[in-house]
């Protein structure tokens, strides 16, 4: 069985999108995780490639001169008060560039809450062809 291995965008998260691309295909990189929903994060940029086309238009170029895929986006975080509705734009977006599954991670106790909440986002994933990988945090 052949291993196909994915560069995550919070290893380079200063980069844009198609920079994660190259640095990847120089790597030996097969995919690239990019992080299409902003969290805020110190030295994060804003990678939201659905409000920004030519950025979309380069990361499609990136891809093309690469072999270079996307398997998931990042983060849909589950936490009280976010609209799931909002990271529709990402999904979708990153549906078209191929990607087979968001990434996940929950950020409350409430268990009802974030096992309600995990449904409506795989629910809302199913709509563009994606699964959901749930993230562990600390």
């Amino acid at each position: 069985m052949e291993r196909k291995f994915s560069l995550a965008h919070l290893t380079a998260l200063r980069c844009p999108t198609p920079e994660l691309i190259y640095i990847a295909a120089m790597a030996g990189y097969d995919y690239v995780s990019p992080r299409l929903v902003n969290l805020g994060v110190a030295g994060e940029g804003n990678y939201d490639l659905a409000s920004q086309p030519q950025l979309l238009a380069q990361t499609k170029r990136a891809m093309e001169a690469t072999g270079v895929g996307i398997h998931d986006i990042e983060l849909m975080r589950i936490l009280e008060g976010v609209d799931l509705r909002s990271y529709e734009p990402a999904m979708e977006v990153g549906a078209s560039l191929g990607a087979k599954f968001v990434l996940s991670s929950i950020w409350t106790s409430n268990k009802p809450y974030y096992i309600e909440k995990f449904g409506e986002l795989c629910d809302l994933a199913a709509k563009y062809g994606l699964g959901v990988q749930l993230e562990f945090v600390t």
